[in-house]
């Protein structure tokens, strides 16, 4: 990510520019910091984790959103894009653009990106009241890493590095396996 703006904003002020704008930016400390452009590698995680929630989430209280609505961290003022949001469908504001209520985020992260989701990111996901389950999907080899709230500010951290290994996201009763989260890869 790149900044591009010097001058501070405020959140409505980048409510009305994000809305109006073709690139994607992130709200940061009063600044927007532009999105990387994703590489074919990243879609192609994000598309098969959209097209597994599809099916593992039907009929339940859950439902995976895309990249394209913002996360609203309220307690610092930004807000940020994950990658992959699951929600509850109850309350769901179907003419929003911004989500308070995730259960389990999905950053598919990269070299370029990876320290960022890993740090500042994931410390502020930490402040959403709802938010059980954080995890990175990494583009440059397999590996999986979850992070499991136990109590406020206590998490179990997991890896999963094999294949055949089974993603257990237990807030919103969903398993998938890492060979299905990697299709068409060729990692």
């Amino acid at each position: 990510m790149t900044q591009v703006l010097t001058r501070k904003m405020t959140r409505e002020e980048y409510l009305e520019f994000d809305r109006q704008s073709e690139e994607r930016y992130e709200f940061v400390n009063g600044e927007l910091v532009q999105c990387e452009m994703p590489k074919i590698i990243h879609e192609i995680i994000v598309g098969n984790l959209i097209a597994l929630f599809a099916a593992v989430l039907k009929g339940s209280p859950y439902r995976a959103l895309s990249s394209g609505v913002k996360i609203d961290i309220e307690s610092c003022g930004n807000y940020r894009y994950a990658d992959v949001s699951v929600v509850p469908r109850e309350n769901l504001d179907l003419e929003s653009d911004i989500l308070s209520n995730a259960i389990v985020l999905f950053e598919v992260s990269s070299k370029s990106t990876v320290n960022r989701d890993r740090g500042e990111k994931f410390d502020e996901y930490q402040t959403l009241p709802l938010l059980q389950e954080y995890v990175l999907v990494s583009t440059e080899s397999i590996r999986v890493e979850v992070f499991r709230r136990k109590a406020r500010n206590e998490w179990d951290y997991i890896v999963l590095e094999d294949k055949s290994a089974q993603l257990e996201l237990r807030s919103v009763g969903a398993t998938l396996l890492l060979a299905d989260i990697y299709d068409g890869t060729k990692l």
